[in-house]
């Protein structure tokens, strides 16, 4: 796995945890709602990360070619940004005036 690929990871995975074992367990805790946005998210990109090295993983093994860590970064970006995009809008609840 690239560097840029594992700061990545850090960056954003663990930012509110102190390790990885820390992260999963919050990631598989039940969460208020005001947190619920947060968890989503969370889990995506986990499973986002999980997913791009995994491809990465698959394509320099049976293919012999590499992709640089911007790439990979870039590669990550779209995906996030592909899925969020698609997730449907919530619906705000109408405010008294």
């Amino acid at each position: 796995m690239s560097l840029g690929l594992c700061s990545l990871l850090v960056s954003c995975l663990l930012r509110r945890t102190s390790g990885i074992h820390a992260a999963a367990a919050w990631i598989l805790q039940p969460h208020p709602p005001a947190n619920h946005n947060a968890s989503v998210l969370m889990k995506l990109i986990f499973q986002s990360i999980i997913y791009i090295v995994w491809k990465e993983r698959n394509t320099r093994i049976f293919t012999a070619v590499s992709t640089s860590s911007q790439g990979l970064h870039l590669q990550l970006d779209r995906l996030l940004r592909d899925r969020i995009l698609s997730l449907p809008a919530r619906l705000q609840p109408a405010s008294s005036a």
